[in-house]
């Protein structure tokens, strides 16, 4: 003779049955929730990746396409710009002053003129200037005044001519003495200063 279920127990079978299958539909449903969401987030990531390698490439391809111009503007090819740059660097490195102390040092070197060493005095001043590229005023004469029809290379040429004057003209009366320097007319060009105290 078998046993019969017991209605109670077939209730509580039932609702344990009923809760199991709601937590299973809510774990479902909070895992499809996760998924969408994880989907979403990753297509956030994927696109902004996509969009910053796109900006990284296009800066790249832009500086790329600017150093290319660049050299395409150079008289040298190969072998022979590679040399050229090579060259302009150990010309940077041995003679541009890089900080404070570099300058000092190199304005430093000149010799005070006193009356007698004006020839040694006038080679410092020269090299001095030349190595640190403000010897410009010195070789070349004033540029013509400016006018609202100037053009932008007239511009620059005038903007460091005025900045070689000013620091040659610097630079030359640092190493003068006072008793020296009061007996030499006011000059407002490098060049012409130089010239008086030849004189």
């Amino acid at each position: 003779m078998g046993l019969r279920p017991v209605r109670p127990n077939n209730q509580w079978v039932c609702a344990g049955c009923a809760l199991r299958a709601r937590w299973v539909r809510a774990a479902c449903a909070l895992g499809a929730r996760w998924v969408r969401a994880a989907c979403a987030l990753g297509a956030r990531w994927v696109r902004a990746g996509c969009a910053l390698g796109a900006r990284c490439v296009r800066a790249a391809c832009a500086l790329g396409a600017r150093w290319v111009r660049a050299a395409g503007r150079l008289p040298f090819r190969g072998r022979a710009l590679r040399c050229h740059f090579r060259h302009r660097l150990q010309h940077h490195l041995g003679c541009t002053a890089v900080g404070a102390s570099s300058i000092s040092a190199n304005v430093n070197n000149i010799p005070v003129l006193n009356g007698t060493n004006f020839k040694k005095w006038k080679e410092h001043v020269i090299i001095v200037l030349g190595c640190m590229d403000l010897d410009f005023a010195l070789r070349e004469d004033r540029p013509s005044d400016l006018t609202s029809a100037s053009t932008a290379e007239q511009r620059s040429t005038m903007e460091k001519w005025e900045r070689s004057n000013r620091m040659s003209l610097m630079i030359m009366k640092h190493s003068i003495p006072e008793a020296i320097r009061g007996a030499i007319p006011e000059e407002t060009q490098a060049k012409a200063f130089l010239d008086q105290i030849a004189n």
